[in-house]
């Protein structure tokens, strides 16, 4: 449904003799318009609260300004500020929806990461699986160029070896772990050799 504008053909063509009508309503518009507060000031991604009192990240909470206050503000720092009319700003997710998203993902993170660094003694394949992904996030490739097979093969030895001796000291405990920690070198070496990841060195001394 159309709305009649408030300027019909009869009084453009009484005042403004010979303009087209069309003209004078967009002129008439933009200077309704300039003096609706419906202007944001934008300095780097943060909006003027109202009065300039701070900055807000959420449009429902800026500032709303007219046109003419708005290029005033921005005239002083040209360079960093920009005037937008309410309409060009999306109105975006509220902030504690991502606050609310962002502990979801951290709380999941530190699960995981919980998970990867915990050592799994009884269920051999579930540890062999975690420690494998322990392996790379602490012995990455990026500390050590080395991939000859033979360093795989000096390292899973040394864990056999722990395991051995742990087994040998009674501490049954310990030998589990390292069986795995066994297991784990074989996935990652697997994991190597069939090109699926090479994020894991082979070295046996510890990163520095």
């Amino acid at each position: 449904m159309s709305t009649q504008h408030p300027l019909s053909d009869q009084q453009v063509a009484e005042f403004w003799p010979g303009a087209d009508p069309a003209d004078i309503r967009r002129q008439f518009d933009a200077l309704i318009a300039a003096g609706r507060r419906e202007w944001l000031i934008r300095k780097y991604g943060y909006f003027y609260r109202p009065n300039r009192a701070g900055y807000t990240m959420e449009k429902v909470a800026a500032g709303r300004y007219t046109k003419v206050e708005a290029d005033r503000e921005a005239a002083v720092e040209p360079h960093n500020f920009t005037v937008m009319h309410e309409s060009e700003v999306p109105d975006a997710p509220e902030v504690e929806t991502l606050k609310a998203r962002l502990a979801t993902a951290e709380r999941e993170r530190d699960r995981l990461h919980g998970m990867i660094n915990s050592p799994e003694t009884e269920d051999w394949l579930k540890g062999a699986t975690l420690e494998a992904a322990h392996q790379i996030e602490r012995y990455s490739a990026e500390h050590d160029a080395g991939k000859n097979p033979l360093d795989w093969f000096w390292l899973i030895g040394y864990l056999a070896q722990k395991a051995t001796s742990a087994a040998l000291a009674g501490d049954t405990h310990k030998a589990k772990h390292h069986t795995i920690s066994t297991a784990a070198a074989l996935l990652n070496w697997h994991r190597h050799l069939t090109g699926e990841s090479t994020l894991m060195r082979p070295g046996i001394e510890p990163r520095q």
